[in-house]
């Protein structure tokens, strides 16, 4: 995978100052990983308290540290325009994501699910200030949301085995969820240990963690060194333990070390003996695999995937002091240690968990190939110097082959034509980006799957690019449907070809551009057809074409349109339009361009919505149009004016939801 790859991790947290949790760690490992391997990775984190908003470069990746409201914004994902989203453990960013992104592909690690017993045992053990904490976590975590947010995902990870089947029950997955190794650095030996038994512990002096016990251990065992690594969220409570442990001169309080920062807590692992882990509830915590990692037998109240069990002493009736004895006993440590080691060195070793990552980014990325053909064709007695792709986007109709057979009898025949079958109704936009990559024309040429260009079509597009040293051509549509026919026909069409200067071209079914200007629309904007838009996408392009300096020029050549459209469905594709309308207002309020994004009769071609140009429009539109002989046929006028109407009523509907999502 290359650096043209972006992906954005999503997480309530990375660690560092403020956070101090494993799915900050996890993060934080995943981001670096990443980056060292030439990955473009950006992480989506909330800001806590003490930290700026706003974007920080450190390690190779980019953090970018949101405020409540902006992390649950879909416009915010939208400015990060990865390719894939990863969240690491899904909450209300992971849905934003995804409706911000909605034609990018999503992916969500549940690293901890939680359901009514787990929150039972979470409040049971917390603080009054952590209880309180956890109400909006239940909001922000969990829930139908969330649940919709799961199963709409590509892909649905977990980070341990045993807790597979309780994503599945939980989230009413219909197939298992694939394993994701956590990643960790492991030596390929185990270190070499203590000569005098040691154990540790480390994790957040919190109540679920129950550092007291490990506390009380050190009374039981004054010949083995205690080291305590961690340190409660509260003060007060800081106190009490730091007092307990006081008692015991064979226990070193250590206090937060962080494993990215210095080696401290790797020397820990390195010279313990023992990881003894106190939690009533884990999934499968870190400090267990970065223990392990290091040759550390494991007493633990909790067996996830069978680490207590296989490499240690699981102690589920709270018998550690017998599971320390059972250990120390006999140097049974160093075996279970040895086979820990081994274990997660093969399964959690940094290479083979980075490479599992990026196998499932690049089969999500390359799982749309699928729905790509692509026909290569030798051009014969071409007069042009150009290599010519056609790019058709289809969701299947059966009017593609009628298309193919138009494109194979051009008098200029193109070099290649790729096929983009939108399987997932991701909306042409996203299908023509996707056969502009897959391209490998200077010049790149666009039609639809019911559309069939006549003979001299290409050889026209590319006579117009040569003879007006052009930067794109294209034409209109000749309407096979006759109430399509009247609409089209209320627009004067010029007969002859002519430079562009009034928004003619730009039609996404006849449409030619170089390959050099799609790829400064890349550059500038990070996208060539915008895939937010649901109308207008093509002619959206061609203006901000336009307006970047390119020239454009209209050629007499019609493409046949085999669209039908049956009265009792124009009502709704209106509404459709008025939804569509709406976006490009809002993206021609949020543009910085100098001319307006795509010419309407809402702004001027500057682009700014006034008073004047808002009232026209909405007389148009409600007493309006009324230029009945325009139309074949009365039913066809009324129709047409009735459908104004209803894309009134989307653009009003659309205005308002915009408003909801994305006004500050």
């Amino acid at each position: 995978m290359t650096k043209q790859i972006k992906i954005c991790i999503i997480s309530s947290q990375i660690l560092g100052p403020g956070k101090t949790g494993g799915f900050g760690s996890m993060t934080k490992q995943l981001a670096r990983s990443l980056a060292e391997r030439g990955i473009d990775v950006v992480v989506a984190t909330l800001k806590r308290t003490g930290q700026k908003r706003g974007e920080r470069i450190t390690d190779g990746f980019t953090i970018v540290r949101l405020s409540k409201i902006n992390a649950i914004r879909p416009s915010t994902y939208k400015k990060i325009n990865a390719d894939i989203y990863h969240s690491q453990a899904p909450n209300l960013m992971s849905t934003a994501a995804m409706i911000g992104e909605p034609n990018k592909k999503h992916v969500v690690t549940c690293r901890d699910p939680r359901d009514i017993n787990d929150w039972r045992l979470e409040f049971r053990d917390a603080t009054w200030k952590r209880k309180l904490r956890n109400i909006p976590l239940l909001i922000f975590e969990e829930g139908p949301i969330i649940k919709y947010t799961i199963r709409n995902a590509d892909a649905v990870a977990c980070a341990a085995h045993w807790i597979k089947a309780k994503i599945e029950r939980m989230y009413g997955l219909k197939q298992p969820p694939v394993f994701l190794p956590n990643i960790e650095d492991v030596p390929e030996k185990v270190p070499e240990k203590a000569p005098t038994p040691t154990v540790c512990f480390v994790g957040r002096l919190d109540g679920r963690k129950r550092p007291e016990l490990f506390i009380e251990l050190a009374g039981k065992f004054p010949q083995v060194t205690f080291l305590m690594v961690g340190k409660a969220e509260e003060d007060k409570r800081q106190e009490k333990l730091t007092k307990a442990a006081s008692k015991y001169s064979n226990i070193k309080m250590l206090g937060y070390l962080d494993k990215f920062e210095d080696k401290e807590l790797y020397e820990v692992y390195n010279t313990s003996w023992i990881i003894i882990n106190t939690a009533s509830r884990e999934a499968l915590p870190l400090t267990m695999i970065e223990a392990a990692g290091r040759g550390c037998a494991i007493v633990s109240y909790v067996d996830p995937d069978g680490f207590a069990s296989k490499f240690g002493f699981a102690a589920t009736t709270d018998n550690f002091a017998d599971g320390l004895a059972c250990l120390l006993e006999n140097d049974r440590w160093r075996e279970k240690g040895e086979k820990a080691h081994a274990y997660v060195f093969e399964t959690y070793g940094q290479k083979k968990a980075v490479d599992a990552h990026i196998a499932m980014y690049e089969k999500l990325i390359n799982s749309d190939a699928d729905g790509v053909k692509i026909r290569r064709l030798l051009a014969q007695n071409k007069k042009d110097a150009h290599t010519i792709s056609v790019v058709i986007p289809t969701i299947g109709r059966s009017t593609l082959s009628q298309t193919q057979e138009a494109l194979l009898s051009q008098t200029r025949p193109p070099d290649e034509i790729i096929i983009v079958e939108d399987k997932k109704r991701r909306g042409v936009s996203w299908a023509r980006n996707e056969g502009i990559k897959r391209s490998g024309g200077d010049l790149i040429a666009f039609t639809d799957d019911d559309c069939i260009p006549p003979k001299n079509w290409i050889e026209m597009l590319v006579g117009a690019i040569d003879r007006y040293h052009a930067d794109g051509a294209g034409g209109t549509y000749k309407e096979a449907d006759q109430f399509l026919h009247d609409i089209r026909m209320r627009r004067r069409i010029p007969d002859i070809e002519q430079e562009d200067i009034v928004g003619l071209v730009g039609a996404g079914g006849n449409v030619l551009y170089k390959r050099l200007w799609l790829e400064k629309c890349t550059r500038e904007d990070g996208f060539v057809y915008d895939e937010s838009l649901s109308v207008s996408e093509d002619w959206n392009l061609a203006w901000r074409l336009r307006n970047g300096g390119a020239k454009l020029i209209f050629i007499p050549a019609n493409v046949l349109h085999l669209k039908k459209m049956p009265l009792v469905k124009y009502l709704p594709f209106q509404f459709g339009r008025g939804k569509g309308i709406a976006m490009l207002a809002h993206l021609q309020k949020t543009s910085r361009a100098s001319a307006a994004v795509h010419p309407s009769k809402l702004w001027d071609e500057s682009g700014h919505i006034g008073a004047r140009t808002a009232f026209d429009s909405f007389l148009h539109t409600i007493v309006g149009p009324c230029d009945i002989s325009s139309f074949s046929g009365f039913k066809y006028f009324l129709i047409f004016w009735i459908g104004e109407k209803i894309k009134a009523m989307g653009y009003l509907y659309e205005s308002l939801k915009l408003l909801l999502i994305y006004e500050k």
